[in-house]
Parts: structure tokens; sequence; C-alpha cells
């Protein structure tokens, strides 16, 4: 049991730190197709992220009022943090693509 709840802490602790990398996301890329790539994954993170969060929203009025309150106070925070992150990463790479002169209609930098 106490090597799942260190295992859990750290897991929620990487969640919140918004300068963690995702295993093989370099920052530094000169490719606009890793650019797009980073931006792709970030956004279908955001978008799981927010599913999660209107589930959750949808079925606590049905709660009890003691699982109502475990959800506000364990659940939504980590969910609400999370998505935080992923914002930050998400515009990140926005910036980092039109660093790289990519244009919306250009999403992995081939010509038009």
């Amino acid at each position: 049991m106490q090597a799942d709840q260190s295992g859990a802490t750290e897991a929620a602790r990487k969640g919140a730190d918004p300068h963690r990398l995702m295993d093989g996301e370099d920052p530094g890329t000169q490719s606009a197709q890793a650019a797009h790539q980073w931006l792709k994954a970030y956004a279908e993170l955001l978008e799981l992220e927010a599913d999660l969060l209107d589930m959750i929203a949808e079925r606590m009025p049905s709660m009890s009022d003691e699982a109502r309150h475990e959800a506000e106070e364990t659940n939504l925070p980590v969910i609400v943090t999370q998505m935080e992150r992923f914002r930050y990463r998400l515009e990140f790479w926005r910036q980092r693509k039109q660093e790289l002169g990519v244009s919306d209609s250009q999403p992995d930098g081939s010509p038009t």
C-alpha cells in the first residue's frame, strides 16, 4: 500500500508541474512537424481532461454529500491542475510553431 501511495503522490506531483515534458518532447526542436505533433498531443490531452471534468460535473448532483465532498476535494483539483498544465504546454507549442514560421494552413510545415 505504501508503494502505491508514493507512486500516486509522484504522479500527482508530475501532473502539476507545468514545465514537465512528455517523453520525447524537445522544446528546442527545429522541426515544424514535431511542433505540430506536440500541439496535437496536448490538445488531445486537454480535451480528455475537459471530458472528465464534464462527466464529474454531470454526476456530482446525484452523488451523496460525502462522495461529492471527496470529489470536490480530490478529483476536481487534480483534473483542473492537469488542464492548466496542458494549456500551458499547448501555448508553448503554439508559440514554438509560430517561431518556426509555420502558418495554421501548414500544420506540418509542408508547402501549400
